[in-house]
């Protein structure tokens, strides 16, 4: 292996430990701030998805978050237990659930945003705005060359 394919070799396997890392870190600081929810994993992503999206599909909510049709199935099953989430079946088709927030996951929205804002607050502390802004777009951008 030649001296530039070990450090590109280097550079690959540091950017995937620190992106890897920030991941573990916001899902235990996010499963913290929310136990008393009930809320753990990928859901509060499922509940503010839907927020947004009222109605869409476990599908397009598995598009939008990234996260696999499987886990999002599992999770709204979770979600629905807890009361944050109704499903309904499509009128148009009978194999698909359209979920929707109850207004126990609305009135948890506000816990969600908060510890998202704290997240993010802690992860950027010392950073200026034009860092940050350099930061979300590198990021971008490594995204969008990652795409398989």
């Amino acid at each position: 292996m030649s001296e530039n394919d070990m450090r590109q070799h280097d550079t690959a396997r540091h950017i995937s430990r620190l992106v890897s890392q920030l991941y573990r870190s916001r899902r235990i600081f996010m499963n913290n701030r929310l136990k008393d929810t009930g809320i753990k994993g990928p859901s509060y992503m499922i509940l503010t998805t839907l927020d947004r999206n009222p109605g869409s599909t476990q599908d397009a909510v598995a598009q939008l978050i990234a996260i696999d049709k499987s886990g999002i199935a599992r999770a709204a099953r979770e979600l629905e237990t807890l009361g944050y989430i109704r499903r309904e079946t499509d009128d148009e088709n009978r194999r698909q659930n359209r979920l929707y927030l109850t207004e126990s996951g609305r009135s948890v929205l506000p816990v969600i945003r908060e510890s998202f804002s704290e997240w993010g607050a802690k992860v950027t502390e010392g950073m200026s705005s034009e860092q940050i802004e350099q930061v979300i777009a590198l990021l971008e951008m490594m995204s969008e060359n990652s795409a398989v």
